[in-house]
């Protein structure tokens, strides 16, 4: 800006000149042309600089198939995306808005994340290859035949506070990879077998989210605990249970009191309902908290309510 200034000051000076000196106007014409043209220049310089624009493919190292809504995220940042359903991604990353200790962060429930260089990152194509990662988590353990069925969390659908997962409110016009989760305590030794969330209303025609579970660390999400790319598709309802089967997926939890469960945003189609939001069931309530990032690398913040999501568990004796 200090550039611009000296700039402004030249022109200034030439078009009021001095006594004695004597500016044809075709020179000043000439001057201000010059002007106009440098400061395009300068912002021009400033606007490509300050963007970076990475699209590609992210595909399986293994199998060099492509690998479904993986996340791209920078860390500590409210910037990233989702890849598509054939892995294709695209974005803009303001290079200026990030410093050495960021890092971008390719991901994918299953596989080993990618780290890149922000400061390194060229426009273009790029193929992206993650690996298959080692989770022993949900590898088939035999059980005791005996165990009782129970049920962890909210179980209520009544709400009085807002989620504001998405909301006309707060729309934007990218929340890929949004999260939004709670706490729940388990016992110790259990099998899950389905999760319920409570939608109040959605207003698209349908949402495609993925089912993460972490382990916890100071109160918040820490570490994926699952291996397999668990998804759900809410349609447009309203007031309704959405259940997800988990029994194919094998989910046994030992030596956990609490972990953390949330649904992050991958798509969504819009249809003729002008409102575009989303509401997951909620109450205020003393020692619950309901957990939020906005991107998959961004900071985890949480606020007091209990969020309507819940396990149903085989829990076993030992």
């Amino acid at each position: 800006m200090r550039f611009v200034t000296i700039l402004a000051f030249i022109s200034s000076s030439l078009y009021y000149n001095s006594p004695g000196l004597v500016i044809t106007k075709q020179i000043i014409t000439m001057t201000k042309t010059l002007f106009k043209t440098l400061i395009f220049l300068v912002f021009a310089s400033f606007s490509l600089k300050a963007q970076v624009k990475i699209q590609g493919q992210i595909i399986d190292s293994a199998t060099k198939a492509a690998i479904p809504f993986a996340t791209i995220g920078v860390t500590n940042r409210v910037i990233g995306t989702v890849a598509d359903s054939a892995g294709r991604f695209q974005l803009s990353i303001s290079t200026d808005s990030i410093g050495p200790n960021n890092a971008v962060i390719v991901s994918c429930v299953g596989y080993s994340s990618v780290e890149l260089n922000p400061q390194r990152l060229k426009d273009g194509q790029q193929i992206i290859a993650l690996s298959p990662a080692n989770t022993y988590l949900n590898q088939a353990i035999v059980k005791p035949l005996r165990f009782k069925v129970k049920t962890f969390g909210r179980t209520g659908s009544s709400a009085f506070m807002s989620t504001k997962m998405i909301s006309e409110h707060n729309h934007t016009s990218d929340e890929l990879g949004k999260e939004i989760g709670t706490v729940i305590d388990i016992d110790k030794n259990c099998r899950l077998t389905a999760f319920n969330m409570h939608v109040i209303f959605n207003h698209f025609d349908n949402v495609k989210f993925r089912l993460n579970i972490y382990s916890l660390k100071n109160g918040l999400p820490d570490t994926l605990i699952i291996k397999d790319n668990i998804l759900l598709d809410v349609g447009h309802v309203r007031q309704k249970w959405i259940n997800v089967d988990l029994t194919k997926y094998q989910i046994y939890l030992e030596g956990y009191k609490e972990v953390a469960v949330a649904v992050q945003w991958l798509k969504s189609t819009t249809g003729s309902d002008p409102q575009k939001s989303f509401n997951i069931a909620a109450v205020p309530a003393i020692g619950h908290h309901i957990l939020f990032r906005d991107k998959s690398q961004s900071t985890w913040l949480k606020v007091g309510g209990n969020l309507s999501m819940n396990f149903t568990a085989d829990v076993y004796k030992d």
